[in-house]
């Protein structure tokens, strides 16, 4: 009988109908109703028919079969309980009489053939226990058997071959057999992975069975851990794409995630899934045809070539071929893409380095494993959540079985985790030695030399490419062409990523796009866009690597990265100060890690020059982003180099730097902070006359003017008169028309002191002060200038806020029209003390607003206090928060 009409529900169900109740009720123990079932199957019957006719089928092979079964089931008390053709379907109480007869059968086929056309008969027999379910069929009202017992026995003679006897795991421990050969876990159509033996008598070898395997038993030692959203995504690509490839880096779990994959899929593939390992193979075509066929058991022979052999053979196979490491065998990928178009029901999962770069191929990237708590605290439940820490606590329970992680440890858990990048080798190399050693040992020994760190120990290590992270990298750098390999090194200068134009500046190399983006297919890069450009960046461990190959053209290139990054923020400082601001300030915040690197590497090396240039271009950007603590660091740095070069001009810049720095720093003693800034700006304009220096003199004014204004000591009022008159100053050199932007940003400053003012006439001060604000806004406009046009919108908005003249309402809604519009530049991350400050005045408006619904003005206000304070908190400026919270206790309990 034809193997497919073997396999259906429609016939298992014919083949149990109009059982006899008696016969049944011999058959099934009265013990719980447990039966062996037996089913036997001619191989090839219907082409053996077809060749011989039907009669003389029927007489010569059919008959003789026929009696042979009978016999042999009657000798060990089975009871047949239906036929249909030439499938028998039979009954033993005991699992060892079925057994024992299952063999006998097959050996008298064989010590007496039966001939059936040019060949002997061949029969398949599988047997399973189980308790399948009796009911009567109301319509019929015969006696039936159902259930998922008597489908796994049907599906078990599916997979054995002429001469087979395969058993299903419980018949193998009921019978106690001891001839057999563990096949171990095989997809039953319908039913999931379950355990297969063969049964075997004297003469008989194992033959593998013809069904598809769970993979090989035994091909991982440690069990899969996580990544489930990534299971469910490449499943979602295997069943609707037709050549799937997971790319990454080696150690990043590609295939392991690819066989719990076809693991999970194998029974939705009628003919198998196949596990093909490329990595130690020649780069040829024909070596990966070879492995193709060794690996599925195609018989090339009557076949032109071996690639003829794979294509005819497969071409109307529905199965699933798992290439493993095909980044070793590019040249093979046209022969991949021949079989996608000659076989149709062929589905590849590929694991590879880079894409096969084929027609319809769907490339998923594999990520490293989460490995960073999202909650600012680190403890143990915190870390319990991620992939990344699942799979070290499971690894490192090898060592030791009750091994958990406690709060107290858990920060110390979270920095290992961070040291590995979250590659899944890492992970596991660190996890191998708890118990070994210290918790504390493992993260210096990470931190002091992760290559070295992570490898295995001892003569057992696994396979050469995975016997370290250093043998991953390796084997991916040793694929490289010449030019990629050339530049891969000296991209290990850059921290925190890099655009194509520092690779082009800083490692010399004019076809930098090409190459980088060639590393980032090979899975040594990563990008992401960033100011509309392909950014990319190296793992941190990759990078480690990187600077190892690097050897002695190490101080050249460094030296090229700190010049190129000067270069970049000296050009993004102008633009700050200019019409394309936000495009200043973002390129800074792209590359900050590079620029921050080369000014270390400056201060290191005693290049004065450099560092100054550093400092006092960094001076506005710092200000701007609430950086103060590194502001007045790089300020002081910058002093340092400047009295070095002995050149008073340069001197009392950086001194002019380093004071405002000590004026925006929020913490320490605000008063000395501010007289130490007086004391330095008038020291400057010692050196800085008006008609010497006068931009430089009024640049100091302007400076002198804000100290004064902030300057917490004596009288208030006469501080800020003084601050006006040294904005005053200033403006005889700022004009509109000669330097319009310090002529708005000393207005702005202007109407600073006047809003703050007390003494004099409190709405004259504040008209003036809105004036002086609307002036600013002339030059700082949203497009052109945002973080001064917001700065100056929050500020005019804080007049109207306190204004006491005019319409109470109409005053306090303009303020929340400027509140509201400075918040579109003042974004939570990008500006947070700004938009904290915003959030918190127009928390303060919503809160004094009297028109309108004054409940839903109260809900507004204390939505803006929350925001506040949880913008100052993550700023680190508690004393801000809590000024904050006093306000929105306040708030609360009006109500």
């Amino acid at each position: 009988m034809p193997r497919e009409e073997a396999d259906g529900p429609g016939r298992l169900k014919d083949l149990l109908a109009e059982i006899d109740p008696d016969v049944l009720r011999e058959v099934m123990p009265l013990t719980g109703g447990v039966v062996t079932m037996m089913f036997t199957d001619i191989v090839d019957s219907t082409p053996i028919k077809a060749e011989m006719g039907d009669q003389p089928f029927r007489e010569n092979v059919l008959n003789p079969h026929n009696t042979l079964i009978r016999e042999c089931v009657g000798r060990h008390n089975g009871r047949e309980l239906k036929t249909i053709g030439d499938a028998f379907f039979v009954g033993f109480a005991l699992p060892e009489n079925g057994v024992a007869c299952a063999t006998e059968i097959q050996k008298n086929l064989t010590n007496s053939p039966i001939q059936a056309g040019a060949a002997a008969l061949r029969v398949r027999i599988g047997l399973h226990t189980g308790t399948p379910e009796v009911y009567r069929d109301p319509v019929s009202k015969l006696i039936d058997l159902s259930g998922t017992d008597v489908d796994r026995a049907s599906r078990v003679v599916a997979l054995a071959g002429g001469g087979q006897i395969l058993i299903s795991d419980e018949t193998h421990a009921l019978a106690k057999s001891k001839e057999v050969h563990d096949w171990g876990f095989w997809e039953l159509k319908g039913l999931g992975r379950h355990r297969i033996f063969e049964v075997l008598w004297e003469g008989k070898t194992p033959e593998r069975p013809s069904g598809r395997p769970w993979l090989k038993a035994g091909r991982f030692p440690t069990r899969f851990v996580g990544r489930e959203a990534e299971i469910a995504e490449v499943m979602d690509a295997v069943e609707s794409e037709r050549l799937v490839t997971l790319t990454g880096m080696g150690g990043i779990g590609k295939t392991r995630l690819a066989d719990e994959v076809a693991a999970r899929m194998g029974q939705g593939f009628e003919d198998g899934v196949f596990f093909v390992d490329l990595a130690d193979i020649e780069d040829s075509e024909a070596a990966v045809v070879s492995e193709i066929i060794s690996r599925i058991g195609i018989d090339p022979a009557g076949f032109p070539d071996e690639a003829a052999a794979v294509r005819e053979t497969l071409r109307n196979h529905r199965a699933l071929l798992v290439l493993d490491n095909f980044e070793a065998v590019m040249s093979a990928a046209p022969f991949i893409g021949r079989l996608l178009k000659e076989c149709p029901g062929l589905r590849f999962l590929v694991t590879s380095q880079r894409p096969l770069g084929l027609d319809g191929e769907q490339r998923i990237p594999v990520r490293p494993m989460d490995v960073a708590p999202s909650e600012s605290s680190t403890d143990a439940d915190s870390l319990g959540r991620m992939d990344g820490f699942k799979l070290f606590r499971d690894r490192a329970r090898l060592n030791d079985r009750k091994w958990e992680v406690s709060d107290a440890d858990a920060a110390v858990v979270a920095e290992i985790l961070e040291s590995t990048d979250g590659i899944p080798l890492s992970i596991e190399l660190a996890a191998a030695r708890v118990g070994k050693e210290p918790l504390n040992a493992i993260r210096e020994g990470l931190k002091a030399r992760r290559i070295e760190f992570l490898k295995r120990a001892g003569d057992t290590a696994d396979e050469k490419r995975h016997a370290g992270i250093r043998a991953c990298v390796d084997w991916s750098f040793n694929l490289l062409p010449l030019k990629e390999r050339t530049l891969f090194p000296k991209l290990s200068v850059f921290v925190g990523g890099f655009f194509a134009d520092g690779a082009t500046g800083v490692c010399g190399e004019k076809n930098a796009p090409a190459l980088l983006d060639s590393l980032r297919e090979r899975s040594l890069l990563v990008w992401e866009e960033s100011l509309g450009k392909a950014r990319y960046r190296m793992l941190p461990t990759v990078r480690e690597y990187a600077a190892e190959r690097l050897g002695d053209k190490a101080e050249t290139v460094r030296q090229r990265h700190a010049e190129h990054f000067l270069n970049v923020l000296d050009r993004a400082n102008v633009q700050i100060y200019g019409k394309e601001q936000m495009t200043g300030i973002n390129r800074i915040s792209a590359d900050l890690e590079n620029i921050r690197g080369g000014m270390d590497a400056a201060v290191r090396n005693g290049d004065h020059l450099a560092v100054v240039r550093h400092s006092q271009a960094f001076g506005e950007y710092f200000q701007m982003k609430s950086l103060f603590a590194e502001s007045l660091r790089r300020g002081h740095q910058g002093l340092a180099s400047a009295e070095a070069l002995k050149d008073d001009e340069v001197i009392a810049g950086c001194r002019n730097n380093l004071e405002n720095a000590y004026m925006s720093l929020p913490a320490g003693d605000r008063r000395e902070n501010l007289k130490k800034a007086i004391e330095c700006f008038e020291a400057a304009m010692r050196v800085y006359t008006e008609d010497g220096f006068p931009v430089q003199w009024a640049g100091t004014q302007n400076n002198l003017g804000a100290a004064y204004a902030d300057l917490p000591a004596g009288d208030r009022g006469e501080n800020l008169k003084n601050a006006i008159e040294s904005y005053e100053a200033a403006l005889r050199v700022y004009t509109e028309d000669g330097f319009p932007v310090q002529w708005a940003g000393t207005q702005n400053n202007l109407g600073e002191a006047y809003r703050n003012l007390p003494t004099g006439d409190r709405g004259e001060n504040l008209k003036n002060a809105i004036e002086f604000y609307e002036a600013a806004l002339r030059v700082y406009t949203e497009d052109k200038f945002p973080v001064q046009w917001a700065m100056t919108r929050n500020n005019l908005g804080a007049a109207y806020a306190y204004l006491p003249t005019g319409n109470r309402g109409k005053n306090l809604k303009n303020a929340i029209g400027c509140f509201e519009a400075t918040l579109r530049i003042y974004t939570k991350n990008g500006f947070p003390v700004q938009w904290a400050m915003t959030q918190n005045n127009l928390g303060i408006a919503y809160r004094d607003l009297e028109t309108g619904d004054r409940g839903e003005n109260v809900k507004k206000a204390i939505g803006c206090f929350e925001s506040a304070i949880r913008g100052y908190e993550a700023a680190g400026l508690a004393e801000k928060a809590e000024e904050v919270r006093r306000e929105l206790d306040s708030l609360k309990g009006e109500g």
